[in-house]
């Protein structure tokens, strides 16, 4: 998994949901700080503008404070956001 590499390559140890359906992917843990992360997938590349479109977290995730953890489909990008807008920018 691209986001669970990602994360390990931060410095973070990474968990990964065992079941097959759920409002968390993974739990990210570095320095006391624990993230809990539902992985998306982003079709596409960012246009010129760095923009990219990916699935939005629902509200219910979000009061929970889940993060959206952003894969682009060949595995070129991660970034990780509050999921609350349509839109990325990668940098």
């Amino acid at each position: 998994m691209v986001a669970a590499a990602w994360a390990y390559d931060q410095g973070y140890e990474v968990f990964k949901n065992m079941a097959s359906s759920g409002p968390i992917d993974l739990v990210l843990h570095k320095a006391g700080v624990t993230l809990l992360c539902d992985v998306k997938t982003a079709d596409g590349k960012p246009g010129l503008d760095g923009q990219i479109f990916a699935g939005l977290l629902k509200p219910s995730q979000r009061a929970a404070g889940i993060k959206r953890l952003v894969v682009l489909r060949d595995g070129s990008a991660v970034y990780l956001d509050s999921g609350a807008r349509a839109s990325v920018e990668f940098q």
